[in-house]
């Protein structure tokens, strides 16, 4: 290892001040860190009959920072909450550059075995995702629970993070 000779003031560079531009670049990724998730409210559709949310809940969060978006999201069954047939499909709060995202995705059933499965959110366009269950196959009125259907205080929960358009 080599000693330092030179004299301290070799080491002085001159300031640099920054300009706009480059507070705004700077500040926008420190401000996203803190900011609060912004609601949004998904639609939530399927491919056969539609279902309908009737006494239950259905919200979404998300936050960008610059392209980046994470949603996050709870689907709750009520009383009266039916859901229509086959693949279920909810929409996402900001368009994604294109459908090659994968998430995840948390499906309570809340009978007496209080069965929870893991699978993936998947963007299936650019405006919209579907889900997958781990046992198997894409989300439906009868999936993931064994054929059982979708009853009240059943949950679907999900993140997933992708490139905005």
């Amino acid at each position: 290892m080599t000693a330092f000779t030179g004299s301290p003031t070799n080491l002085a560079v001159a300031a640099h001040v920054p300009t706009g531009t480059e507070l705004t670049s700077w500040y926008q990724p420190l401000q996203a860190l803190t900011d609060p998730w912004t609601s949004y409210a998904p639609a939530w559709t399927a491919t056969g009959t539609a279902p309908a949310i009737g006494n239950g809940t259905l919200t979404g969060q998300y936050v960008q920072t610059g392209k980046m978006v994470t949603c996050r999201g709870c689907l709750t069954f009520g009383s009266t909450t039916t859901p229509g047939t086959n693949t279920w499909i909810i929409t996402l709060p900001v368009a994604a550059v294109d459908a090659n995202q994968v998430g995840i995705a948390m499906f309570f059933d809340q009978s007496t075995n209080a069965t929870r499965i893991a699978g993936a959110a998947v963007l299936n366009t650019t405006s919209n995702m579907v889900f997958y269950a781990g046992n198997g196959g894409v989300v439906t009125n009868t999936t993931p629970f064994g054929g059982a259907s979708w009853a009240t205080s059943d949950r679907l929960i999900w993140q997933i993070t992708y490139e905005a358009a």
